[in-house]
């Protein structure tokens, strides 16, 4: 199992937008073959914590693929300097044997 999580940090008059951004994934990634989990959370300083766990790493890359991440890639990669206050803190784990 192969688990993604990280900290985005929008700025305060992008918030909405952003959120919005990535709550329409959602819905069509928790549709796709070897998604496990698919989260979005907000924490009270605006900051959003995404979690996500694919059951293989061939998944994973499957789920980069789709049209609605490359779309997402595409718009929303483009303009993280003007969207986030910050670089998106992000980090990938393989689950290790027998935990």
């Amino acid at each position: 199992m192969y688990t993604i999580y990280g900290f985005i940090h929008p700025k305060p008059e992008y918030q909405k937008e952003v959120e919005r951004l990535l709550t329409d994934l959602i819905t069509p990634t928790r549709s796709e073959a070897g998604s496990l989990i698919y989260n979005l959370h907000k924490q009270a300083d605006g900051t959003l914590f995404m979690y996500e766990a694919w059951e293989s790493k061939a998944a994973l890359d499957l789920h980069h693929q789709t049209p609605h991440m490359l779309a997402f890639f595409a718009d929303f990669g483009s303009r993280t300097d003007v969207l986030l206050q910050s670089d998106i803190e992000s980090y990938v784990s393989e689950r290790v044997l027998g935990g």
